[in-house]
């Protein structure tokens, strides 16, 4: 039995909503050519934006190469909008972390000379002619931070989490249960099993085993809700690249869920049908995440405040 089976086993069937919101950026006017209105500029850039994701949709299922890069973006970004990774795989996928000009010059950091941007759509509220609120959306430059000098004391610190504690967040108020196979699962760490609803492990995993195979059995319960008919086979690539990028995400070895051929289906798929498919992955992982961080910042905000109240306890004794 591995330290993991505990952390696993009898996870209650629970369910978790967390609206988080996508990055704000201001926005930023391209100057040179004729001169044009605002709306003009903001229209012209909206439809290339619109035109690069459609292309993007279509590059992603090209070839596995592609597909990596779009699920190592995905998992730098997946709190942003589907679109808007899309728009930064098209533009860069080795993007990591992304602010405006004045954004970054608000951190200390400065856009080097001769960055190019990369644009990407902002949510905009506005009234409409019916004076009913509607939501737009404006396009964005934003530059990544190798484009920008950044001195020692602002690089992002980055954070580290034990494998338990990855495992506990990973379950963490699971849709499902999750309980011990008590029959052989084969060569699979994980399934999901959409007839009772539940996920069954092998017990005895190792992390690097466990952790990826757990993320794609509740990619396949998350997809499952509210289909009485759900099939496994259907909506294992997609399971498995949610799994990919959580992995990725949290830096663990993505071997198990690694992707070398993309199905064929795909081939045949207008943009938009992929995008409905990139759809499922993206709310997957956004899911799943979110309940994470809900339970790692808790974590991280208890294991920060321990030490200061051991340091008031000592204090106080010694004021004794």
């Amino acid at each position: 039995m591995s330290e993991f089976d505990n952390v696993l086993n009898g996870t209650a069937d629970k369910k978790a909503e967390q609206t988080v919101p996508e990055a704000q950026f201001d926005d930023a006017l391209e100057g040179g050519g004729d001169k044009k209105t605002y709306g003009q500029m903001m229209a012209e850039k909206k439809a290339k934006c619109y035109a690069m994701i459609d292309d993007a949709c279509l590059a992603v299922m090209s070839s596995p190469e592609k597909l990596y890069e779009y699920l190592m973006v995905q998992s730098s970004f997946e709190r942003y909008s589907l679109n808007n990774n899309l728009l930064i795989f098209a533009q860069n996928p080795g993007a990591t972390k992304l602010k405006d000009f004045e954004g970054w010059k608000k951190a200390g950091c400065y856009v080097k000379k001769g960055a190019e941007s990369i644009m990407i759509l902002e949510p905009s509220n506005y009234t409409g002619t019916d004076g009913k609120p509607h939501r737009g959306y404006n396009a964005k430059n934003v530059f990544n931070i190798e484009d920008v000098n950044v001195p020692p004391e602002a690089h992002p610190e980055e954070k580290t989490y034990e494998q338990k504690k990855l495992v506990e967040a990973l379950v963490h108020d699971s849709p499902v249960p999750i309980r011990k196979a008590e029959q052989n699962l084969g060569d699979n760490f994980a399934v999901y099993d959409p007839q009772n609803k539940t996920i069954y492990f092998k017990p005895g995993l190792e992390f690097a085993e466990v952790f990826p195979a757990i993320a794609k059995a509740l990619a396949h319960a998350e997809m499952a809700k509210g289909d009485a008919n759900y099939r496994l086979n259907d909506n294992e690539f997609k399971a498995r690249c949610s799994a990919n990028i959580i992995a990725q995400k949290y830096g663990v070895d993505i071997h198990t869920v690694d992707i070398h051929v993309i199905p064929p289906k795909y081939a045949s798929l207008e943009a938009e049908d992929v995008k409905k498919e990139l759809g499922a992955v993206h709310d997957n992982v956004k899911t799943i995440t979110t309940r994470m961080a809900e339970l790692l910042e808790k974590t991280q905000e208890k294991e920060q405040s321990q030490p200061q109240a051991q340091n008031k306890g000592s204090k106080n004794r010694e004021e004794r």
